[in-house]
């Protein structure tokens, strides 16, 4: 039966064409499908690189706070600095006594959150709110490769202030070396002055996979014994020291995506004893560390 609709009239077959002509042939999804995907493809490494640079200035901004609390920390205490590590030592009247061992980050905590770090329960309260562990690419990778990873913040501090690397002896160690050992052999807290000796140049925290930077080839300190040992993340056997010889940074952790890590590529940052932080490569840190230029 035909009818009409405001004078025209419709059969029951235009009907039906009409409707088939609302929708989308299987051609034309398949069409707009692939050029979606062909604008992700194109989109998405800009994206990728637009996140890692947004976070690189985050950890930045997290570095530069660590900076202001160490600062803090010499006002506080007599214009000392906090040292790396001070490992349990309570033998009487050697140094200051402690029976829980202290990292750099257990020392400074408290003018950042407010709250000391005493035991790792603190450290799993204040971990998800503190500039402490203030890289947004640490959080990405934290506890990937073992468990202690959260309890590590993601930046190590280096322990050779002043002239350690000038005419380097065994003296140097009670001197010139912010790490405190147990059997008392190493080991001072050192004053803010002999840090900030070259400060624009000397450096003292950077994007780490453990809590400290050590720098491999005892007496020697040659760019050679970096280059033998690699950085990290090491050799799968043992991601963080290579067995003791690497240098202990996270050289590729703000690299853009597809960019591989070598020691010129300014893969991580750094914070340096004047307060300022800057991208560096791992030859630029090593020298910032030694005050040595590498080869």
């Amino acid at each position: 039966m035909n009818r009409t609709r405001s004078g025209v009239v419709v059969t029951p077959n235009t009907e039906k064409q009409r409707s088939a002509a609302k929708g989308f042939t299987l051609v034309e999804l398949l069409v707009v499908i692939g050029i979606i995907a062909i604008l992700i493809g194109i989109l998405l490494p800009g994206l990728q690189s637009a996140r890692r640079a947004a976070n690189s200035v985050k950890c930045q901004a997290a570095l530069r706070e660590i900076g202001t609390s160490f600062a803090l920390y010499a006002n506080e205490y007599k214009g000392m600095w906090p040292v790396a590590v001070h490992e349990v030592n309570t033998t009487a009247g050697v140094r200051l006594p402690i029976d829980v061992e202290r990292r750099w980050y257990d020392l400074v905590a408290k003018y950042i959150t407010k709250k000391d770090i005493s035991t790792a329960a603190d450290i799993s309260k204040i971990r998800a709110n503190s500039v402490i562990w203030g890289c947004p690419e640490w959080g990405r990778i934290q506890g990937n490769v073992n468990s202690l990873d959260d309890y590590r913040p993601g930046y190590g501090m280096q322990y050779y202030p002043g002239t350690y690397f000038e005419n380097t002896t065994a003296a140097k160690f009670m001197t010139d070396y912010a790490y405190i050992r147990q059997d008392r052999t190493r080991g001072i807290y050192v004053p803010q002055s002999k840090w900030g000796k070259r400060g624009a140049e000397r450096g003292v925290l950077a994007d780490s996979m453990t809590h400290i930077i050590n720098v491999p080839g005892y007496a020697t300190y040659d760019y050679s014994a970096v280059q033998a040992g690699g950085w990290q993340p090491g050799p799968a056997s043992d991601p963080y020291t290579n067995g003791g010889k690497a240098f202990y940074v996270d050289a590729s952790r703000h690299l853009k995506p597809g960019q591989k890590a070598n020691d010129r590529v300014r893969g991580m940052n750094m914070l340096f004893c004047d307060g300022h932080v800057s991208p560096v490569s791992v030859r630029e840190a090593w020298s910032a560390i030694t005050l040595k230029g590498a080869p």
